[in-house]
């Protein structure tokens, strides 16, 4: 679904020899982006002061996307959400990106049996779990009927002059923009000589390609869902391979009664999953598009509906699994046989 762009920008021409080392060195880059942090680890003979105009195109345009991926925001989508519609000459490059968004979402609505769901964000904001909310709380059991009436993949609907939302809809792509982006960022990247391997991180979503100077895999860690600076699990990665972790714990609030709400919502009920699944990784080649949008999907469905479903998302690729559990107080973590082949 990754929408394939040409960029043209990379005319920074490295003619100054004695700049050059023997080997690739590791070089690091970082911005916040999208309400996370973007790191570029690359592999390059170029001195980093070299490379910095190359990734500052990269940021630009990550920069764009976040403008106009918001769903609150003055850009694209946040005009879609407020006037219920919007026609493609509005700007065509986003209205593609966007519309391959929702024919991915409506295709992986339907394999999830209805766990994922863009339209959910009007029940986001009701919980308060938008980033620019300043209350998170319990709604009425009134409010969140009323705001269901709103959450429905079918209110989204393409007419011959654009995107129409129906019913009040709203929607929300973050489930798959940072993948997105992470993909726009490596293809970016492959386009800048002599840069041997590349590695794109944003807030849990991975893609990496080419190989270290030292030929070992790239090496991610699983973080406790606890919050703690323990690593549960690390795991290796290889040339195309992209993985993503969603988690219960990203955003959260616990209420006056003691009970842990979190913004993964069923959008059946229109409150948080009830399930013990915590945390869910997924590590497949096909992009960081693919792996945010599944570990999204998968975290949402729980553990035992991902693995009665997985042949369904999977097809012909491997798709490698890592879960964590809450059991009480105590962390139970498994994974399929994909994932401990990589161990």
């Amino acid at each position: 679904m990754l929408t394939q762009l040409k960029y043209f920008g990379f005319l920074f021409i490295f003619s100054l020899i004695s700049c050059q080392s023997n080997t690739p060195e590791r070089r690091v880059f970082q911005k916040d982006l999208m309400y996370t942090t973007f790191d570029i680890v690359i592999y390059s003979q170029i001195p980093k002061f070299l490379l910095s105009s190359n990734i500052s195109l990269i940021w630009k345009e990550i920069a764009a996307l976040e403008y106009d991926l918001s769903p609150a925001g003055e850009g694209f989508l946040g005009q879609l959400n407020r006037d219920g519609f919007i026609s493609e000459t509005t700007n065509p490059k986003i209205f593609t990106i966007v519309s391959n968004f929702i024919a991915l979402s409506k295709d992986i609505n339907q394999k999830s049996e209805g766990a994922f769901d863009l339209t959910v964000y009007p029940l986001i904001r009701l919980w308060g779990f938008y980033a620019q909310d300043a209350i998170q709380k319990v709604p009425s059991s009134q409010e969140i009927v009323k705001t269901l009436k709103m959450v429905s993949m079918d209110n989204i609907i393409f007419t011959n002059k654009g995107i129409q939302l129906l019913n009040g809809a709203q929607i929300d792509i973050g489930a798959i923009a940072k993948g997105y982006a992470v993909d726009v960022a490596i293809e970016m990247l492959k386009s800048i000589p002599s840069i041997s391997a590349g590695f794109v991180n944003a807030g849990g979503n991975i893609r990496v390609y080419g190989t270290k100077p030292n030929k070992t895999p790239w090496k991610v860690g699983i973080r406790d869902p606890k919050g703690t600076s323990h690593v549960e699990e690390i795991i290796s990665l290889y040339d195309g391979d992209a993985i993503a972790t969603s988690g219960d714990y990203e955003q959260y609030f616990i209420a006056e009664d003691g009970t842990y709400y979190h913004h993964i919502f069923n959008p059946k009920t229109g409150r948080p999953v009830n399930h013990p699944l915590s945390s869910m990784s997924v590590v497949l080649k096909g992009g960081a598009e693919s792996a945010d949008v599944l570990a999204t999907t998968f975290l949402s469905m729980g553990k035992e509906k991902t693995l009665k479903l997985l042949p369904v998302f999977a097809g012909d690729r491997e798709v490698s699994l890592f879960f964590i559990e809450r059991e009480g107080e105590n962390l139970l973590s498994e994974a399929n046989d994909a994932w401990l082949k990589r161990k």
